[in-house]
């Protein structure tokens, strides 16, 4: 019953979000679950209602929303994909891991989990897969700057490339957990 595992993930999520906003009590939990994901939503509701006791979302209810399968015909993937989206009045961070061949679901759940804690943990803005997007739109603007949890390669070889078309220049510093990214003029 992988239900069991999901939702104590999901508790992680809940209470390290609310704990770094400083709130008290949780009211709602919304989540989105693929149709042909496996998962039993009432066997979900169960694992969360007994999760929830003694909780800052004690009083919470689960909502469930059920996605609808989409048939991709040209697609050689297995299908199954576990996303979470992390909203907080400002701004929606999206996480997401894939499954594949050999790989048990409760490693694909733990994969993403990672990633959101990662990034939530770290205080940062922006995470790793927005931070070599938003480069281009600093150049135009030849300023600008953001913080972000890891410096992938695809940002490292962005500001490479950019410098090569744009008269500007990309600086990191690293501020503890973070990275601080800035772009000017050259």
């Amino acid at each position: 019953m992988h239900e069991l595992s999901i939702v104590a993930s999901l508790f992680e999520i809940i209470e390290e979000k609310a704990q770094e906003k400083g709130s008290t009590k949780i009211i709602s939990v919304k989540l989105q679950i693929g149709k042909l994901s496996g998962v039993v939503p009432e066997f979900l509701i169960t694992a969360f209602d007994m999760y929830k006791k003694d909780t800052i979302a004690q009083d919470a209810e689960l909502e469930i929303e059920e996605v609808e399968h989409i048939e991709v015909a040209d697609s050689d993937g297995p299908g199954n994909c576990v996303m979470i989206r992390v909203c907080d009045g400002s701004r929606t961070t999206v996480f997401t891991a894939f499954g594949m061949r050999g790989k048990p679901s409760q490693d694909v759940v733990g994969e993403v989990v990672n990633l959101a804690k990662d990034f939530l943990a770290s205080g940062a803005a922006i995470d790793r897969f927005l931070a070599d997007q938003l480069l281009i739109y600093m150049a135009i603007a030849k300023s600008g700057c953001y913080t972000t949890n890891e410096l992938s390669s695809h940002l490292l070889t962005n500001m490479e490339t950019i410098k090569r078309f744009l008269p500007v220049d990309f600086s990191v510093q690293r501020q503890k957990e973070i990275y601080r990214i800035s772009c000017r003029s050259a």
